[in-house]
C-alpha cells in the first residue's frame, strides 16, 4: 500500500579562506570571555578542566533520593496513597526565567518514589491566583501552550541526550527526546518519540494536582549490578505561561548555555527492572480512494484497498533496541501545512511526519548545511528494520528498508519491476566528554544498476560553558539509471558563543556542484559560504524582559570563484512581560541570478501576543525588492505577510487560523501585478472525552485554486493503541486542472472556473500495542 498523505574548480578560493582566517583569529585573539557566575564561581580558563575531562555532575549540584515503595500509588490524580506519605519531597524551586536565580513566585510540591518497575511522581502545583492557570483538554503531546510540569532524565549522565515527560492540570501527558545540540536554555523536545507511561490530573481550588508513573521499560539506561545505585542527571521544570516564568529545581544561570550541565542528580535507586522490553504493534488500514483518471477523463472511484502490517520492537538490553517491520504502515495522519511555492528559486523542504521514521530519528540528525537523512525519500516500503541505542560511550543507529515506489514510478515491466530501491542508513557517534562527540554516517540507495552513496565524519565540541565548535566532512558518489557517474563533497565548520548578553557565531562551508544524495535533501549545491552573526541582549527585567540588536553578514561564491550572494542584516528584538514579543530587521543583499547582479533591500517586522489562555495571535510583514526568477529575470516590488490566531473558548475546543500571502509587481510596467498568492488554513480540534477527539483541517490556495478538506476522528487508549477514521477531499478550479498523458503532454480538461473534485479518500486505521 502506498503512503497515505491526508491532507568547475575544486580548489578552495583564496579570498574566502583569508576571510575565514581573519574571522576566527579575531575571535580567539580577544580575551577569554567572562561568561558570568556558574554555581557561585566565576568561569574562566582555569575552570574548564573538570568539564573537559568527564561529564559527571559537579559536587554542588542538588541531589534527590527517591524512596522505594512496596505499595505503588494508584494514578488517579488524588494524593492519598501510602506511597506519597514516605516519598522524597521537593519544594525549593527558583526561577530560570524571567529572573534567573530569583525565588519562584508560586509554590510547588513534588514527591518521588519508585519500585522495581516504575518511578513515580506526584505534583501539587499551587497558584495564589488560580485564574492565571492555563490548562486544556487535548490529545497527548498537544499541550505546549499550557502550564506544564516536566521531569527530565539524563540516564547515562553523558550530557548528550535526555528524556522529557510532562503533564498539565487535566493529566494530559507529553513526552520527547532532548539533545545537547537543541536550541534554547531549556531545549525543545522532539515530540515524535512516544513512550508508554501513566498520568492523571485534576483541578483543585488553589491549582492542580497530578500523578505520573513511568515504566523503566520505557527508558534506556546503563545496567547496574545488584544493589548498585543508579545515578541520573535530573531536572524538574514548572511553567507559568501567563508570567512567562519557568521555575526549576536545580538552579540555572544564563551564564551557562548547557542545560545538561546544570541538571541535578537523581540517585539511590537499586535493583530496578532489567527485563527486556518486547513490543508488538499490529496495524490494519483500509482506504477507499477516487481521483480524476487521465484515460477515462472523469472522476473514478477505486475499490477499497485493505492492508495490514506489524512492527516488532525488542529491547536487546536496557540501552539497545531493534525494530523489524513487515508491510509497515507509513501513512501520516497530519497533513503537510501549505507553503507558498510561487517564485521559489530552490526546492522547499517538507518534514517527515510518519511514525516509523520519526521515532529514534535523533541519532541520525546531523546539524549541517544539507539534510543528510530525509526519510521521505523512502516512499512506499514493504519491509524495514532499525537498530538504535547506546553501547558504552557509543551511540549507534542502523536502518534498512526496501522501497517499492521507484519501480512503479519508472513503469518498469521487465525484471526490474518489483525490485525495489534498497536503502541503508548507518550512524555511529562516540562521546568524548560533556556535550562533545565525534561521529560517522553512511547512506546508500541502490536501484537496478544505479546508486547514491554518502559517507563522512562530524564532530561537536564544548570548549567552555558558553562556547562550542563543530566540523563536518562528507562525500557523495552517485550513478544514475543512464550510467552517468558523479561525486561531490561537503565541508563545514562553525564556532558559536551563547552567553548571558552576547551571542554570536562564525561559520564556513562549501558544497561542490556534484554533491547529490538520494537519501537526503540538498536545497542548493555549488557554493562556498562564509558568514557570521552577533547579538547583544540587555536584561532590564521589568515590563521589558530583554531587548537587543543583532547583526549578520555572509558572502557566497560558486566553485568558479564568482560571487553570487552578499548579505547584510541588522535587527532589533524585544521580549515583553506577559508573553509579548516584537522584532524588526533590515536586509541589504546582492544576489546573482541569470548572470545579473541584483541589489535589493528588504524590511521585515513580526510580533506575537500570548497574554491569555483564550486567545493568542501573531503577525509578520515584509516588503522591498524581490527578484522574479524567470528566464529573463527582473527586480520587482514584493511584499509578503502572515497572520495567525488560536482561539480556545473552552478547555476542550481549539481553533487555529493562518493566512499567508505573497505579492509581486513589475515597476518596469506601471507596477502591473505579476502574482498575488494567498493560503488560508484553519484547524479545529475538539477533545470530546479524554480518549476521543475530532479534528478538521481546511486549506485554500488562491494561486492553484485548490481546496483541501480533512476530517479525522481518533480514539486513543495510550501512546500505541489508537483507532482512526478519516475523510480527505480535494478540489481545484476547473480551468487550472491539467491532465498529463504519456507522450501527449498537458491537456486542459475543464474550461469553467468552478471547483472540481480531483481526489477523495475515506480511510480507517487501527493499531494495538502489546507489551511484554
Amino acid at each position: 500500500m502506498q503512503g497515505l498523505s491526508l491532507h568547475g574548480r575544486t580548489g578552495v578560493s583564496a579570498r574566502p579562506t583569508r576571510f575565514l582566517i581573519v574571522l576566527v583569529a579575531g575571535y580567539f585573539a580577544a580575551p577569554y570571555p567572562v561568561v558570568g557566575q556558574e554555581r557561585g564561581r566565576e568561569v574562566g580558563p582555569d575552570s574548564l578542566a573538570p568539564l573537559a575531562v568527564e561529564a559527571e555532575p559537579l559536587a554542588d549540584r542538588p541531589t534527590v533520593r527517591p524512596t522505594r515503595t512496596e505499595t505503588p500509588p494508584v494514578i488517579d490524580g488524588h494524593l492519598d496513597d501510602i506511597a506519597w506519605e514516605t516519598a522524597a519531597r521537593l519544594t525549593e524551586f527558583v526561577q530560570q526565567s524571567p529572573l534567573d536565580g530569583a525565588p519562584a513566585t508560586e509554590d510547588t510540591e513534588v514527591y518521588l518514589a519508585y519500585d522495581s518497575d516504575h518511578i513515580y511522581f506526584a505534583f501539587y502545583v499551587h497558584y495564589e491566583n488560580p485564574l492565571i492557570m492555563r490548562a486544556n483538554r487535548v490529545d497527548r503531546d498537544r499541550a505546549p501552550q499550557d502550564d506544564l510540569v516536566t521531569v527530565y532524565f539524563d540516564t547515562f549522565m553523558d550530557r548528550q541526550r535526555g528524556y522529557d515527560f510532562d503533564v498539565n492540570g487535566y493529566g494530559v501527558q507529553g513526552d520527547g527526546i532532548i539533545s545537547a545540540t537543541a536550541d534554547g536554555p531549556i531545549p525543545r523536545a522532539d515530540r515524535s518519540w512516544d513512550a508508554l507511561f501513566d498520568t492523571a490530573g485534576r483541578i483543585v481550588e488553589d491549582g492542580y494536582v497530578a500523578e505520573m508513573a513511568i515504566p523503566f521499560k520505557s527508558l534506556r539506561y546503563p545496567s547496574r549490578a545488584e544493589d548498585q545505585e543508579h545515578r541520573w542527571g535530573f531536572q524538574i521544570v514548572r511553567e507559568i505561561k501567563s508570567n512567562q516564568e519557568n521555575d526549576v529545581w536545580a538552579s540555572m544561570s544564563r551564564g551557562e548555555s548547557s542545560f545538561f550541565a546544570q541538571m541535578g542528580v537523581l540517585e539511590g535507586m537499586t535493583n530496578i527492572s532489567t527485563s527486556r522490553n518486547v513490543e508488538i504493534l499490529p496495524t490494519f488500514t483500509a482506504i477507499q480512494y477516487g481521483e480524476i483518471d487521465a484515460i477515462e477523463r472523469a472522476f473514478v472511484n477505486q475499490s477499497t484497498d485493505p492492508d495490514a502490517g506489524v512492527n516488532v520492537k525488542y529491547g536487546i538490553t536496557s540501552n539497545l533496541t531493534t525494530d523489524f517491520t513487515i508491510n509497515p504502515d507509513f501513512s501520516q495522519i497530519e497533513s503537510d501545512e501549505g507553503q507558498i511555492e510561487v517564485n521559489q528559486r530552490f526546492p522547499i523542504f517538507f518534514s517527515e511526519l510518519r511514525p516509523f521514521f520519526v521515532e529514534g530519528a535523533e541519532i541520525f540528525e546531523v546539524n549541517a548545511p544539507v539534510t543528510l537523512v530525509h526519510t521521505r525519500t523512502i516512499v512506499d516500503p514493504d519491509w524495514g528494520t532499525k537498530l538504535t541505542g547506546k553501547i558504552g560511550a557509543a551511540s549507534i543507529g542502523f536502518v534498512v528498508a526496501n522501497d517499492r515506489a521507484p519501480a512503479r514510478a519508472n513503469e518498469l515491466e521487465s525484471a526490474g519491476f518489483g525490485d525495489g530501491a534498497h536503502t541503508v542508513i548507518g550512524r555511529a557517534r562516540y562521546d568524548l566528554y560533556s556535550e562533545s562527540n565525534i561521529g560517522a554516517i553512511f547512506t546508500d540507495r541502490e536501484f537496478l544498476h544505479s546508486h547514491s552513496r554518502l559517507a563522512g565524519l562530524d564532530g561537536n565540541f564544548r570548549l567552555s560553558p558558553t562556547v562550542s565548535a563543530d566540523f563536518r566532512a562528507f562525500g557523495t558518489w552517485r550513478r544514475d539509471l543512464d550510467g552517468v557517474a558523479s561525486d561531490g563533497r561537503l565541508l563545514s565548520t562553525r564556532l558559536e558563543q551563547s552567553g548571558r548578553n552576547v551571542e554570536g557565531s562564525v561559520y564556513a562551508y562549501e558544497i561542490s556542484p556534484e554533491f547529490q544524495t538520494d537519501v537526503g535533501f540538498v536545497r542548493r549545491a555549488d557554493q562556498r559560504r562564509l558568514g557570521g552573526d552577533v547579538s547583544y541582549r540587555f536584561w532590564p527585567e521589568n515590563w521589558i524582559i530583554n531587548w537587543g540588536p543583532e547583526l549578520s553578514y555572509a558572502r557566497n561564491w560558486d566553485f568558479e570563484d564568482v560571487l553570487h550572494d552578499e548579505e547584510i542584516g541588522v535587527g532589533l528584538n524585544f521580549s515583553f512581560a506577559r508573553n509579548i514579543s516584537l522584532g524588526a530587521n533590515v536586509n541589504r543583499d546582492m544576489e546573482r541570478f541569470g548572470g545579473i547582479d541584483f541589489e535589493r533591500t528588504r524590511f521585515q517586522i513580526n510580533g506575537n501576543v500570548n497574554t491569555s489562555r483564550t486567545l493568542s495571535f501573531g503577525a509578520n510583514y515584509s516588503a522591498g525588492d524581490e527578484i522574479r526568477y524567470v528566464e529573463v529575470p527582473f527586480l520587482g516590488d514584493g511584499s509578503s505577510w502572515g497572520v495567525n490566531a488560536t482561539f480556545r473558548p473552552t478547555p476542550r475546543l481549539a481553533s487555529q487560523w493562518n493566512v499567508s500571502s505573497s505579492r509581486l509587481t513589475d515597476p518596469r510596467n506601471d507596477d502591473v501585478e505579476v502574482f498575488d498568492v494567498k493560503i488560508f488554513r484553519a484547524r479545529n480540534t475538539l477533545q470530546v472525552t479524554d480518549r476521543l477527539s475530532a479534528r478538521n483541517i481546511a486549506e485554500y490556495n488562491t494561486f492553484d485554486g485548490a481546496l483541501s478538506l480533512n476530517l479525522l476522528f481518533n480514539y486513543r487508549v495510550n501512546a500505541g493503541t489508537v483507532f482512526y477514521i478519516g475523510y480527505d477531499d480535494h478540489y481545484q478550479q476547473g480551468n487550472l486542472i491539467e491532465l498529463v498523458e504519456a507522450g501527449e503532454g498537458d491537456e486542459q480538461l475543464y474550461l469553467t472556473d468552478d471547483l472540481r473534485r480531483t481526489n477523495r479518500a475515506l480511510f480507517v486505521k487501527f493499531q494495538y500495542l502489546l507489551r511484554y
